[in-house]
This record gives C-alpha cells, sequence and structure tokens, in this order.
C-alpha cells in the first residue's frame, strides 16, 4: 500500500513527558519534531499524546487522562483515542513505548527504545524496527526475531548548524539525566583525574549518582560543576552547548548492556561539537567515524587533553544530511509505504 499525499497519519507518542514542549528532548521531542515537519508538508496528522501535551503546529493533539508512565498512561490515551484508527489513518508512525496503539489494528511503523536485554514491552509482528544495527542484533539474539534498523532520531536544523562565529571555551560539556547508567559520575570523576574543565547538565534522576558529582565538584573547586537541569528552553540550550569545546558521553552500562543510540550526540554533532564518547552499546555502529570513541583510557586523556575532532564545519555538514528533521521524517514516509 502506497500512501497518498497528502494523506492521514496518526503519531502515537509516548505518555511520560507532555509533548510539544520546551522539556524532556527524548522520544516526545522525536514525535513532536516529527508530525511537525509530516503537518508541514501538508500530511493529516493526528497526535496522542499524554496529559498537559501542548498544541503542535498544524496538528490535532488529543491529550490522554494521564502522564508519567510509559504504560499506564499509555494504555489511557489509546482507550480514549482508539476510535481515530477508525477515522481513514493510512499509517500509525508509533514513537510509544508500550505500542497500544500497533496491536493488530492495520498498517504503520513501531521502534523498540532501549536495549532489549535492559528492557522491552510486548511488541507488534510486523513493522518493527531498531534504532541501530546494534541493537537489532541484540533483539535478534534475546528474542529471535529479526528486525531491520530504522533511524528515528534527529534535530531541528534550523536550531542545530554549525555557526563559524562563536568561538568555545576550554570547557567540555556533559549533557543528560544524572542516573546510573547515563555515566555523568564516571564523567566527572575522568575530568577530576585528566584535569579538564567540564560541566554537567541535566535531571537528577538518582541522587546517589548526584552525590558523586557534587563531591567531584567539591574537590576540584568548581573545574568539574555541576549546572542542574536545563530549564530555560531548546534555543538557549543550543547555545550553551557551542560555547562548549566539546561532549563527553560517558556511558557506564553493566558489561553486556548499551544505548541503542543517543539524541544528545545527534544534536552535538550537528552543532559541530567534537565528541569524545566510550566505546558501548551501540557507539561505534551509529557514530563511527564522526566521534571519538574510546576503550582505551591512555588515548582518552590524549583526546580530552589536546581535543577531539577538528572538522567542525564538515562534521556538521555531515550529521546533518542523516539526522536533520526532513531528512529522517522521508526515511519514515519511506519505511511506511513500504511496510504498509
Amino acid at each position: 500500500m502506497k500512501i497518498k499525499f497528502p494523506g492521514h497519519l496518526l503519531i502515537a507518542g509516548p505518555c511520560y513527558y507532555p509533548l510539544g514542549g520546551e522539556g524532556y528532548g527524548g522520544m516526545e521531542r522525536l514525535a513532536t519534531l516529527v508530525a511537525r515537519e509530516l503537518a508541514a508538508q501538508g500530511y493529516e496528522v493526528d497526535v496522542v499524546g499524554g496529559a498537559r501535551s501542548n498544541q503542535i503546529p498544524g496538528c490535532r493533539v488529543w491529550r490522554g487522562a494521564l502522564e508519567g508512565s510509559f504504560i499506564e498512561a499509555e494504555a489511557q490515551a489509546w482507550k480514549e483515542y482508539a476510535w481515530l484508527l477508525d477515522t481513514g489513518v493510512e499509517a500509525v508512525i508509533d514513537f510509544s513505548h508500550s505500542h497500544y496503539s500497533r496491536n493488530g489494528r492495520g498498517p504503520g511503523i513501531s521502534w523498540i527504545w532501549h536495549d532489549p536485554y535492559l528492557m522491552q514491552p510486548p511488541v507488534p509482528q510486523s513493522g518493527l524496527f531498531a534504532l541501530s544495527d546494534w541493537q537489532a542484533r541484540s533483539h535478534q539474539k534475546k528474542n529471535g526475531q529479526t528486525i531491520e534498523v530504522l533511524d528515528p532520531i534527529c534535530a531541528d536544523p534550523k536550531l542545530f548548524f554549525y555557526d563559524p562565529k562563536v568561538n568555545p571555551s576550554s570547557r567540555w560539556l556533559s549533557l543528560g539525566i544524572l542516573d546510573a547508567n547515563k555515566g555523568q559520575a564516571e564523567a566527572a570523576r575522568l575530568a577530576e583525574e585528566i584535569g579538564i574543565e567540564l560541566d554537567i547538565v541535566g535531571k537528577g534522576v538518582d541522587e546517589k549518582v548526584v552525590r558523586a558529582v557534587m563531591e567531584v565538584e567539591k574537590r576540584t573547586g568548581g573545574r568539574v560543576r555541576y549546572l542542574g537541569e536545563w530549564t530555560k528552553g531548546e534555543a538557549a540550550k543550543v547555545e550553551m552547548m557551542r560555547q562548549h569545546c566539546g561532549m563527553l558521553y560517558w556511558p557506564s552500562y553493566p558489561e553486556g548492556y548499551g544505548e541503542a543510540h543517543s539524541q544528545k550526540l545527534v544534536e552535538a554533532l550537528m552543532l559541530g561539537l567534537p565528541c569524545v564518547v566510550r566505546d558501548q552499546g551501540a557507539m561505534w555502529d551509529v557514530f563511527s567515524p564522526l566521534v571519538s570513541l574510546m576503550d582505551s583510557h591512555s588515548e582518552t586523556i590524549e583526546v580530552l587533553q589536546y581535543g577531539g575532532i577538528k572538522e567542525r564545519e564538515r562534521t556538521a555538514t555531515f550529521a546533518s544530511g542523516r539526522w536533520s528533521v526532513p531528512v529522517v521524517a522521508q526515511r519514515i514516509l519511506d519505511a511506511c509505504k513500504v511496510k504498509a
């Protein structure tokens, strides 16, 4: 089945945070960006999200009664809005975690969002994609199901672009929530040992990790510092990122587990920001050779002390050609046409 233009698409968003806002930039951000782009292209777009979701330009946004969970809130939203599937929808683009919108009800595509060995809710048996080759291999090994890769991670090229006028500081940046798997405590200790300046920005999810980071801040007299959760909006976040000399991303999953992709690295690379990344999970599959992938301690010290990728403009151009919203939206449309 080929989706006609302009067609009617239904986007199932996650219901953990409100869609369309300036808050957390995970699956909610992806659903919002893709919905906005498809509406701008002329598609009729309905979007289902959690309570307090904001309007998305050109879309009809349907708010479930709950938020704050991937299971209960998404189940409630689809209890309220399953009737949308009977309004001439040609395909569901499923950014949700629990996949209620694609439980045997017609064409569409869905993704698995995590390392299958860490967590995975029930998934559709058709139109299912991984975020990366590494995640697809993990899924096959864990569940015996072979799935293809469709990379939906994207960023707005009107915000995330290389600006040659910016003269960055000497400070590195570590961006993301503070929990045990994201490696913020390890990044802080690494910066302390090596002697670099590091700003850590993110929501404090794990109190133990927050304490570890703040202890490093105290020991280093602020050379390593925790700036807390970013609340100043997307445009201000972009300018903050541009002011740093590079991104340090140090995921710290247990042996055998890992990240399936990284939206924060996509955003940094589209800015042309040098990125030094621990080689865990899908980092090699997705980002080599755009980032400096480290598994040697001595090599990490050298790269952080003397800088990462130097070709900022070329990096930004390549990254935009792979992860800008219009490019990713077209990938998704092409997949819907094939899989529908």
